[in-house]
């Protein structure tokens, strides 16, 4: 004769969440949220406990980071690390404002050029022709626009460049761009 008695372990319940959010630059973005359970033995360690956490916001994260299309990779520790920090591309922000707005334009063309002061001070003009042309030819994707604040010799707009980062500039600073003599 088989046994056929079940014996109920007792859990508990654990849990975990992870929002990320990506900016478009102009107020808005797209986000992302996921929220994992688990369950735990009732008599485990808290060690235990907090290596099944982690197992559990490494799944939730990389579930997010899938669903945003942003690149990750495991590192030597185990940990979901972003390789590449994204920006709402100028396509799928000018593509949000048509959904929301129908029939209005997103901001002036600036040529795939991210504006990094919009509405803080920068012209609402477009980018000029002879920025966005310097821009390419050297790789650069961001600039400030220094036009309505630039007194004398300023630059009318200058690199963006992240901290830690190395500009185009004289050592390695952010370089400035003039308008054409």
């Amino acid at each position: 004769m088989t046994d056929t008695t079940e014996t109920a372990l007792e859990t508990r319940k654990i849990s975990v969440s992870f929002n990320r959010k990506i900016s478009d630059g102009n107020y808005g973005g797209t986000e992302a949220t996921a929220w994992v359970q688990g369950d735990v033995d009732a008599g485990a360690s808290a060690q235990e406990i907090a290596t099944e956490l982690a197992n559990l916001f490494s799944s939730a994260k990389a579930a997010v980071l899938d669903e945003l299309g942003i690149e990750w990779n495991l590192d030597d520790q185990g940990i979901v690390r972003e390789t590449v920090t994204p920006f709402v591309s100028v396509p799928h922000a000018a593509a949000a404002v048509n959904r929301a707005m129908p029939g209005a334009s997103a901001a002036p063309s600036a040529g795939g050029i991210k504006v990094m002061n919009v509405g803080k001070g920068a012209s609402d003009q477009p980018l000029d022709d002879w920025l966005i042309k310097e821009c390419e030819k050297l790789g650069i994707t961001a600039v400030w626009d220094q036009r309505l604040t630039a007194t004398g010799n300023q630059p009318h707009y200058k690199e963006a460049v992240a901290r830690g980062a190395t500009g185009h500039g004289k050592d390695g600073k952010a370089k400035g761009f003039w308008p054409p003599q």
